[in-house]
């Protein structure tokens, strides 16, 4: 699509979709989901993909404690079978469309705010937990310099490792270590590898 339309794609870090986690993740979980409603035929996974997108939004979160749906528009779900059988929910949405409902109405303004502080908060935390538990298992693959010899991580077998292929490739040589995170590398031959690579896909070779 870029080609075709002349858009010149930069990219501003080396490719690393973990840096995007919790996006990846959640594209992750819909993926799965829709393999699942579209075994059938699966040219129709766009009608598919608004049903999926809801039952996403509206499953309980253990990372943030509520539905997702919550978080965003303020106000629990109305499911689809509450419009055939009233439940009390939907009762009270009835009740708060009259002028005597005006302060619950502020109040239930006010409460997905406070919910949304509390939930960053939350997540912020169980973040730096995480981030604290992944860096000590990095220490040592991180410690790069000129000079070293390291392993690059063969993405093409990722999901199809086969049962003895080994997941790393090289061993190359360390030319430069970047401020960003990337590494330049050579080959055993001195030839420079065309891209940078991402620390995160580098383990150190020890000879």
């Amino acid at each position: 699509m870029a080609v075709q339309y002349g858009i010149k794609h930069r990219r501003t870090t080396p490719y690393n979709p973990k840096a995007n986690g919790l996006t990846e993740k959640s594209n992750g979980i819909l993926c799965k989901v829709l393999k699942k409603v579209t075994q059938s035929f699966v040219y129709d996974w766009d009608l598919k993909l608004p049903g999926v997108l809801f039952a996403f939004w509206t499953a309980q979160k253990t990372s943030i404690g509520c539905m997702p749906y919550y978080l965003c528009h303020g106000m629990e779900a109305v499911m689809p079978v509450e419009l055939e059988v009233h439940t009390l929910q939907v009762q009270e949405e009835d009740r708060l469309e009259t002028k005597e409902s005006m302060p619950d109405r502020k109040v239930n303004l006010l409460r997905p705010h406070e919910e949304r502080e509390k939930v960053l908060k939350q997540a912020v935390q169980l973040q730096g937990n995480r981030k604290k538990r992944y860096d000590r298992k990095l220490k040592k693959r991180l410690d790069l310099k000129a000079g070293d010899l390291a392993l690059l991580f063969d993405s093409r077998k990722e999901h199809f490792p086969g049962k003895l292929n080994l997941n790393w490739k090289g061993p190359y040589k360390v030319i430069e270590v970047f401020d960003n995170g990337s590494v330049q590398f050579a080959t055993m031959d001195g030839e420079e590898l065309e891209t940078r690579i991402n620390k995160h896909s580098v383990k150190k070779y020890l000879m």
